[in-house]
This record gives C-alpha cells, structure tokens and sequence, in this order.
C-alpha cells in the first residue's frame, strides 16, 4: 500500500490531491476506504492511493482498523489540516524511505548498527489487536530477544506486560507509563467518564 501511494503521488498527484480534498471526516468514509484497503483487487491504484491515506488519518492513533471517533471535534481539525498541508512534499519524503515487507525481527538485525534508532510498535499481546489480530506471546517473546541483542538504540511501544517485565529487570532498561484516554462509558448514575489505559514506553537508553 506504501507503494501504490507512493506511485500516485509521483504519476497522478493532482488526482490524488483532488479526491482528498473532497473528503469529509466520516464514519462512512471510513468504512469505505477500509473495504478498499482489504479487497485491493477491486479497485484502481488512484482509488487505493485515496483508501490508504484516509484509513491511516482517520484511523483510531492513526492506524488501520477502527474510526478514530472524537466527540470534541479535535480529530476533525487534525484532518482538515493534513489535507492543508498535502502537498508534493510528501514525494520527496517517500524517495528518501526504504519500504521492507519482511519479518520485523529480521529487519531489526538487518539494519543493526551502532548509531541505529530502531522505534518499535508491534500489536498489542494480550489486547484487541484488530487489524493486525494474530500477533502472539511468542511473537513477542522473538522480539524482546532481539532487542535484547540490538547495537544501536531502540524505543518501543507497548502495554505493560509481564514478559516485558521480565526482560526489563534482566537487561536494566528504562521505562515510562503514561495514560492514554480510550474509551468513554457510563459510570455511576449514568454519568459518562473516560476510560484509560496505561501504555509504556522501553528503551535500551535514558528515556
């Protein structure tokens, strides 16, 4: 998908451009860009390029897989101004990126050196990982030795987790918690309140 999009913004930017423009932030629009992102096959590279960037900007942390619903009107505003400030720019981010399709452990021994900066953000074990279902403790496990052997520099994303736990104490790396706002629901008397989670961040370096 990276690819593709890349692809239409250098031969059909204007197009690309055009239909993004004409976007409305909509859960509507966002159910269709997702059927486009999961049944490619249907659909023109012009309209995959436009499935791509509306289920990533209007996707729950920008991810593929829920609407990202805010009853404040904050994500609103977040998307007028990324269609703002789309513009060819965008190109020459791409040119300078490499895109691997491989297994994300061995891309990080691949690209291992000592001034790497590796930021990892694999699904969530032991969550509702939507999109990306399937990715397990023993995924995760493959990734903690990894890092636990990597030269450069890592920062990781994830929920607290005994595993993480483990090799955290083993190999002396630096943690941070912090809440991040997920849901809202309704507490006592009917009273609407929001709902946290706690995410942490790891790294092999002072956070």
């Amino acid at each position: 998908m990276v690819t593709n999009f890349f692809e239409i913004c250098k031969t059909d930017f204007d197009a690309l451009k055009q239909k993004i423009e004409a976007t409305l932030f909509s859960r509507a629009t966002y159910t269709v860009a997702l059927t486009m992102y999961r049944m490619p096959h249907l659909f023109s590279k012009l309209q995959l390029a436009w499935a791509f960037y509306v289920a990533t900007n209007m996707g729950f942390g920008c991810r593929i897989g829920s609407w990202g619903f805010d009853k404040y009107g904050k994500r609103v505003k977040a998307f007028q101004n990324k269609k703002l400030q789309f513009d060819s720019e965008i190109i020459k981010r791409l040119e300078r990126a490499q895109i691997e399709n491989y297994d994300a452990c061995k891309v990080l021994e691949l690209y291992d050196t000592t001034d790497a900066f590796h930021y990892i953000d694999p699904p969530y074990v032991d969550s509702n990982q939507g999109h990306y279902n399937g990715y397990t403790r023993e995924d995760f496990i493959k990734l903690l030795q990894v890092l636990s052997q990597i030269k450069g520099k890592f920062l990781l994303s994830s929920y607290p987790s005994d595993l993480l736990d483990l090799y955290t104490k083993e190999f002396g790396w630096y943690t941070k918690a912090f809440q991040k706002p997920l849901t809202a629901k309704k507490g006592v008397l009917g009273v609407k309140r929001d709902s946290y989670k706690t995410e942490v961040l790891t790294a092999n370096y002072p956070i």
